[in-house]
C-alpha cells in the first residue's frame, strides 16, 4: 500500500498546480516519510528475528554478526557513492552510479555468497543476500529519506535506488522458500 500512494503522489504532485503542491507537499510528505521509516524498521528487526532463528536452526546463527558487518560497511559504501554522485564530482550520470553500485553489489552478493555456501542451506543464502540488500534500503530510508533530506538530489537518489531494489529483493525472499536457486554445484 505504501508503494502504491508514493507512486500515485509522485505521479500526482507533478501535474499540480505550484499553489496545491506548497498546500499538499509540506502535509503530505512528512507523514508519508514518517510510515516509510517505521515500516522499514519493523520489516528490519522482524526480518532480522527470522534470520537469527534460521541460521540458529542450521547451527550456524554467530554468522548473523559477519551478516551485520559486511552489509553495514556495504551500506557505508554505498552512501559513498551516493554522496560523491549526488556532489557533482563523479557518477553523475545515472548509468554510471548504476554501473558502479551493480558491480559493488554482485561482488558483495557474490562473496556474501560463497561465505554462506560453508554451513548454510539455499534458503539461508537467499534470505542473506536479499536481507543484505533490505538492510542497503533500510539505511537509505532513515538517513537520505529524513525529512529535509528526501527532497535533494541525494534523496531522490536513495528513494531510485531503494525502488531498483525492491523487486531483487522481494524475488530473493519468495526464492528462499519457494525456488531452488542456489543449489549445491556438483
Amino acid at each position: 500500500m505504501l508503494i502504491a500512494f508514493l507512486l500515485i503522489t509522485a505521479r500526482v504532485l507533478p501535474e499540480a498546480d505550484e499553489a496545491t503542491r506548497a498546500r499538499v507537499r509540506p502535509v503530505v510528505l512528512p507523514r508519508l516519510l514518517l510510515w516509510m521509516r517505521w515500516s522499514a524498521l519493523v520489516a528490519i528487526l522482524a526480518g532480522l528475528a527470522d534470520y537469527v532463528l534460521l541460521l540458529a536452526s542450521e547451527g550456524i546463527w554467530p554468522r548473523v554478526f559477519v551478516f551485520l558487518a559486511a552489509w553495514s560497511f556495504a551500506w557505508f559504501v554505498t552512501a559513498g557513492f551516493l554522496r560523491l554522485s549526488a556532489s557533482g564530482k563523479k557518477l553523475v550520470h545515472g548509468s554510471s552510479l548504476a554501473a558502479a553500485l551493480l558491480l559493488f553489489f554482485a561482488v558483495v552478493g557474490w562473496s556474501g555468497d560463497l561465505y554462506m555456501r560453508r554451513g548454510g542451506s539455499p534458503k539461508t543464502i537467499a534470505l542473506s543476500l536479499g536481507g543484505g540488500l533490505a538492510l542497503l534500503m533500510f539505511g537509505n530510508t532513515w538517513v537520505f529519506l529524513a525529512p529535509g533530506n528526501a527532497e535533494g538530489r541525494l534523496g531522490q537518489l536513495a528513494a531510485r535506488m531503494n525502488a531498483w531494489l525492491t523487486p531483487v529483493v522481494l524475488f530473493l525472499m519468495g526464492s528462499a522458500s519457494h525456488f531452488p536457486l542456489f543449489q549445491a554445484r556438483r
